[in-house]
C-alpha cells in the first residue's frame, strides 16, 4: 500500500516509468495507458478502502478497561 500513495501522488510519472520497464517484461509489447489507468484505479479503490477501515489511535484509546472476564 505504500506504492499506492506514491502513484497516487504522481500518476504521469509512475506512468513514464511503467511504460519505459513493460517492454522489457512483456516482450515489446506497449503498456497502454487505459491498462495502466486500471491498475492505478485498482491501487486507489484499495488505499480507500483501507483509509475508511483503519481506525485513528485517538478514537480507539479509550479510559474505560475492555476486558470481561467470566467466572
Amino acid at each position: 500500500m505504500s506504492y499506492a500513495k506514491i502513484l497516487l501522488e504522481d500518476e504521469k510519472t509512475q506512468y513514464k516509468i511503467y511504460a519505459e520497464e513493460f517492454p522489457k517484461q512483456y516482450n515489446g509489447k506497449t503498456l497502454l495507458l487505459h491498462q495502466f489507468n486500471k491498475f492505478s484505479n485498482a491501487l486507489r479503490k484499495l488505499n480507500n478502502e483501507r483509509t475508511l477501515t483503519v481506525k485513528p489511535t485517538s478514537i480507539t484509546t479509550s479510559t474505560k478497561s475492555e476486558i470481561c472476564q467470566i467466572l
